[in-house]
């Protein structure tokens, strides 16, 4: 009688090791495919607009927000913050292209001066 009763003891802490490794990968699952989803529709959606626009590095925001218009690319560094590891295996295993870290919005070069000839 006192081995099964050692057995059925030797039994509760697995179950409930269990039940809690079962209740994180319902919890985890999801997130983790909502972070893999939401990665393939923004870098997809960029990646789209940036070869229509004949840009080399695409943006996870739209070509279109006017954020990105008034040279306030935050959302754009905190995306590729957030992505950048699934970047990095998309681009080694799945030939993506790199997201845009930086734009500058001026002018190129400096405005042709002037000359004045004066004649005597």
């Amino acid at each position: 009688m006192k081995t099964m009763l050692q057995g059925k003891n030797d039994r509760w802490p697995i179950i409930r090791l269990r039940w809690g490794r079962i209740l994180a990968l319902i919890i985890a699952l999801p997130l983790f495919l909502a972070y893999v989803g939401s990665y393939a529709y923004l870098s997809r959606r960029g990646m789209r607009e940036a070869e229509k626009s004949g840009l080399k590095f695409f943006f996870y925001v739209p070509l279109d927000d006017p954020a990105l218009r008034r040279n306030d690319l935050r959302k754009q560094g905190q995306l590729v913050t957030l992505f950048s590891p699934l970047n990095w295996i998309d681009r080694t295993f799945f030939g993506g292209t790199h997201p845009c870290t930086g734009v500058t919005l001026t002018l190129a070069g400096k405005p042709a001066e002037e000359q004045v000839v004066i004649k005597p």
